[in-house]
């Protein structure tokens, strides 16, 4: 803080006055005038996103003026003047911006139920749960982790019929919260807001199945439904040999997998086939009687899904071309494209 300081004249001293008059007149006249002003400012802002600022200005004027008037027959004056000046601002500012939406984030979990190897009917609510996964098939809303175990070898199916909301549903490997997606499906079939997924699972192989709301909003009571087709991942097995024809039928059959390129759950055959040499082959479901979904496998039904096609040029039926190293093993899978699309198979391997 500055300092005020005052200064004033000090009177004449006797030895330094001038002669007296003859006339033995004799006039003092002293005046002093001091002026003080203050200003102090202080103004306070607080808004809602929480942004303080505080300024302060103090200004402070200080002058004093003596004036010292002597006269004997001769008019001795004297003027003193100070004046000081004080002036501070500070200005303190403080801003905190609060970005809440006012929504409840929720619980987040890597896990949220651990559901053993039973088979059947979860009822839960995703209402307060985080949102903790994020869905390929949907922009996803807040969610509720399953861990499942499969007590046997088979195709496990989850489907959420019954929920209360537009629901999607995912899978991934149940031993890493971080794993890659393996399956996702938003809707079974065109204005079903319900989601279902299968895959094979060997005994004892762990799943995390996430039901997910479809978008923002979409939460509430779910019902995660799980059935299982117990039995080894294909249904025939085509050996190593070239060319192959195989034929099979769909009618009857459960949905056991689920493809990338047309998810509606339909009835599906699984295949065996093991390259016999190094190089390209050309799989295709020509002659089938139906609108045919054909995907690969990699291995015994594993998660990697290595090519899908609908239709070939345009055609109901499907074509991939895949490059394999001898000995490489594949499940090659005809879905329907639809729930309704079942029939006689034919699959061409050359």
């Amino acid at each position: 803080m500055a300092a005020t300081v005052w200064v004033v004249a000090a009177p004449a001293c006797a030895d330094d006055a001038p002669p007296a008059s003859d006339t033995g007149t004799s006039a003092s006249t002293s005046t002093s005038t001091s002026a003080s002003t203050s200003t102090s400012t202080d103004t306070d802002t607080d808004t809602d996103t929480d942004t303080d600022t505080d300024t302060d200005t103090t200004t402070t004027t200080t002058t004093t003026t003596t004036t010292s008037t002597s006269t004997d027959t001769s008019t001795s004056t004297s003027t003193s003047t100070s004046t000081f000046t004080s002036t501070s601002t500070g200005t303190d500012t403080d801003t905190d911006t609060d970005t809440s939406t006012g929504v409840d984030p929720g619980t987040s979990a890597c896990v949220d139920f651990d559901l053993g190897s039973t088979i059947g009917t979860f009822a839960e609510s995703t209402s307060p749960l985080a949102d903790d996964y994020d869905p390929s098939c949907a922009p996803g809303w807040r969610d509720a982790a399953h861990r499942f175990v499969a007590p046997v070898d088979g195709f496990y199916a989850f489907d959420t019929v019954g929920s209360d909301f537009d629901t999607a549903i995912a899978a991934y490997d149940g031993n890493n919260c971080d794993a890659p997606e393996v399956a996702c499906n938003d809707d079974v079939t065109l204005g079903d807001p319900s989601s279902r997924i299968s895959t094979f699972l060997t005994a004892t192989q762990a799943l995390l199945v996430v039901v997910d709301g479809y978008n923002v909003g979409q939460e509430g009571d779910y019902s995660l439904d799980i059935d299982a087709v117990i039995g080894p991942c294909a249904t025939q097995d085509l050996g190593s040999t070239l060319p192959v024809t195989a034929m099979a039928s769909t009618v009857g059959q459960p949905d056991r997998l689920t493809s990338t390129c047309a998810p509606n759950p339909a009835s599906d055959v699984t295949f065996r086939w093991q390259a016999p040499e190094q190089g390209a082959f050309l799989i295709d479901t020509v002659g089938s009687s139906f609108d045919t979904v054909l995907y690969l496998r990699e291995g015994a039904c594993g998660f990697a899904e290595l090519d899908c096609n609908d239709d070939d040029a345009g055609t109901p039926q499907s074509e991939v071309v895949v490059v394999l190293e001898a000995g490489d093993e594949i499940t090659i899978v005809v879905d329907g494209f639809s729930d309704a699309d079942v029939g006689s198979v034919v699959v061409n391997i050359q």
